[in-house]
């Protein structure tokens, strides 16, 4: 659910920056800044880089109390009910670009920012892929102050890169329904 979620948001992003710039190969790709050992990856130069840096539960009392609902009405026979778990992905954007391209950075990171704040909110009518995997994701810029940015960097083994942090809210997990997951 997390991959389709990422993928999804991903291919969109691509689509509207290849289209802007006529683009003839892909400039987003999800994946990882570096390797496990801090190499740079190769194929991610000249990239936007998404990668998912954190997963949570939503705390908010809406939406837990929404899936909570929603779980208790589809499983009112079950004794060993667990609640559906709401999920928030920390998405990190990365203008993977080399130095002689630092302006190419930041050219996609802003764009990359336009998009998000005219499309936050991904549903299957506006992206199809999601039809019977998501019901909505919604996509909130982070604020994050340099301290927060320095050890997101050093945890991650990389040099800081031009970048922007989204949370996406997203999905309930329900595994006592035969792996299904439920939506908000």
């Amino acid at each position: 659910m997390i991959d389709i979620a990422v993928e999804q948001i991903a291919n969109t992003l691509n689509e509207h920056l290849t289209k802007i710039f006529y683009l003839d190969d892909d400039i987003v790709v999800v994946s990882n800044i570096g390797e496990q050992h801090g190499a740079v990856i190769s194929d991610n130069q000249n990239k936007l880089v998404l990668s998912v840096v954190n997963i949570a539960e939503d705390t908010q009392p809406t939406r837990s109390s929404l899936a909570r609902q929603a779980g208790v009405r589809q499983s009112s026979t079950q004794s060993d009910y667990t609640p559906p778990l709401c999920l928030n992905l920390s998405l990190l954007i990365s203008a993977n670009f080399n130095t002689e391209s630092y302006q190419e950075s930041l050219k996609f990171i802003s764009y990359t920012i336009g998009f998000f704040q005219k499309n936050p909110v991904y549903t299957p009518s506006t992206t199809p892929a999601l039809q019977g995997e998501i019901d909505q994701l919604d996509l909130i810029m982070e604020n994050l102050d340099i301290a927060d940015w320095e050890s997101l960097w050093s945890m991650m083994g990389c040099r800081c890169l031009p970048s922007v942090m989204y949370r996406v809210r997203m999905l309930a997990y329900d595994e006592t329904h035969t792996g299904e997951y439920l939506s908000l």
